[in-house]
C-alpha cells in the first residue's frame, strides 16, 4: 500500500512538474558506462545510504521527536526532516511519507534493523527501476 501511495505521488509530482530535473542516483547512473560502478553506485544506495540515514534520522532524530511530541508527532516531524533532506520541495512529501513509515517500522520492531532494511531494499527496488529505464532511454 505504501509502495503504491509513494509511486501515485510521484506520477503526480511529475504530471505537474514534468521538467523536474534528475535525482541525484539518477544522474550517477546515466553517467557510467561500466558495471563496476554501477554497482558500486547501487551498493552505496542499498547498503551505505540505509544504514547511516536510518542510524541518524530513526536512531538519533526520531527518539528525540518522540520525547517531546510522542511517536507520532515524532514520526510526522522526523518524516518530514527526512523528506526536506532529500531532495527539493516536490521529492520532499514522498519521501516524507517513507519517513514516516520508517519510523512506525522502527517503533513497531524496536530495532533499527528493520527500517534499514526496508529503506535499503526500497533503495534497490528504485535503482533497478532507474538503471533499466536508462538502458532503454525511458528518462
Amino acid at each position: 500500500m505504501l509502495i503504491v501511495m509513494v509511486m501515485l505521488m510521484g506520477v503526480v509530482i511529475k504530471y505537474f512538474q514534468p521538467d523536474l530535473p534528475p535525482q541525484e542516483i539518477e544522474e550517477l547512473l546515466r553517467s557510467v558506462t561500466r558495471l563496476p560502478e554501477v554497482l558500486a553506485i547501487c551498493f552505496a544506495a542499498v547498503v551505505l545510504a540505509p544504514v547511516a540515514e536510518e542510524l541518524f534520522y530513526r536512531g538519533m532524530i526520531y527518539p528525540l521527536f518522540k520525547k517531546y511530541l510522542g511517536p507520532r508527532g515524532g514520526a510526522f516531524l522526523a518524516g518530514l526532516v527526512f523528506g526536506l533532506a532529500h531532495y527539493d520541495l516536490w521529492r520532499a512529501l514522498p519521501l516524507a511519507v517513507g519517513g514516516v513509515a520508517l519510523c512506525y517500522f522502527y517503533e513497531k520492531s524496536d530495532s533499527i534493523l528493520v527500517p534499514m532494511v526496508a529503506h535499503g531494499v526500497w533503495n534497490g527496488f528504485m535503482c533497478l527501476v532507474i538503471y533499466f529505464s536508462v538502458l532503454s532511454n525511458l528518462v
